[in-house]
């Protein structure tokens, strides 16, 4: 009887979740919650959100990063970038 066990290395386990829809929901649950009162912190979260989701081709996940970048951009009063992130 023979039992084998492939284990990845941490590096590579952390570079797959960074990658996984469930960490760019995430992502967007933060910038979510942020939005109103900090604007520039949300911006940073959908940014990275929608660059991970454009990376495996989550169309909801980039589609929602880019609602929440306009959002904050919306809440600073920037409505020509605001309208760029919702079109």
């Amino acid at each position: 009887f023979t039992f084998f066990v492939h284990a990845q290395s941490p590096a590579a386990v952390d570079k797959k979740a960074k990658e996984d829809t469930a960490y760019i929901n995430s992502l967007i649950a933060q910038a979510t919650s942020v939005v109103a009162n900090n604007q520039d912190t949300a911006i940073i979260l959908a940014t990275e959100a929608k660059v991970l989701a454009e990376k495996i081709n989550f169309l909801s996940g980039k589609a929602y990063a880019n609602k929440y970048i306009g959002i904050a951009y919306f809440y600073k009063g920037k409505f020509i970038e605001t309208l760029e992130y919702w079109m």
